[in-house]
């Protein structure tokens, strides 16, 4: 049974780090953009963040694309998304 435990701890630090991602990246846009995003307009694969919100908040976020960026980078480090679609 202790193996079971061990096996499951395993998968719930994966999904407690990209709740992490997603709330740095919510934050970060929050500051940069003064948008305020749901955990649902967004999803992070392959360092790539995917936009699923409302196209003006799409364009709002597109021209402040490098600056989010670069913030993601700094605080993120190697764990930072290299681009948002």
């Amino acid at each position: 049974m202790n193996n079971l435990g061990g096996f499951l701890d395993k998968f719930k630090s994966i999904f407690q780090g990209a709740k992490f991602e997603k709330d740095a990246v919510i934050s970060i846009v929050n500051r940069v953009a003064k948008i305020n995003l749901d955990e649902k307009d967004l999803d992070i694969k392959n360092f790539v963040i995917k936009l699923t919100a409302s196209p003006g908040v799409k364009n709002e976020i597109f021209m402040r694309k490098q600056k989010i960026l670069d913030e993601l980078k700094a605080q993120l480090g190697d764990k930072a998304p290299i681009d948002i679609r």
